[in-house]
């Protein structure tokens, strides 16, 4: 679901690159003229009004961690996984495809050449 909610969101961002140019810009103050908003899940889950995070409080709350605080709901404690809400935040939306570091390996003795940059 993560990959197909990526690709919609993708396209969207195209066409209004295409058809709305300077849509996605900031105004004079420094604000952006297009807000992308994400709604809670828990709280539609529990039938109530979802709260709403904007795009930019859950790439500021990743940094920290990969859950953003929903004072609303009671399910979960009010915890709610950024990956579930903003897959493409995390990368969740790349599934199996990213490369984990222990699939890195480097060998330090081994080198491509003495390089003459600078030399």
């Amino acid at each position: 679901g993560s990959v197909f909610l990526g690709r919609i969101v993708f396209h969207i961002d195209s066409l209004v690159k295409e058809w709305y140019q300077g849509l996605l810009g900031k105004d004079c103050r420094g604000n952006p003229i297009v807000e992308y908003l994400v709604p809670c899940k828990h709280c539609k889950e529990e039938g109530l009004e979802p709260t709403v995070f904007t795009l930019q409080k859950m790439i500021e709350e990743s940094n920290a961690s990969n859950y953003v605080l929903c004072g609303q709901h009671t399910q979960h404690d009010g915890i709610v996984d950024i990956g579930d809400i903003a897959p493409d935040v995390l990368l969740k939306d790349f599934g199996n495809h990213l490369i984990k570091d222990d699939d890195i390996h480097y060998n330090e003795t081994a080198s491509l050449g003495e390089g003459t940059q600078g030399a």
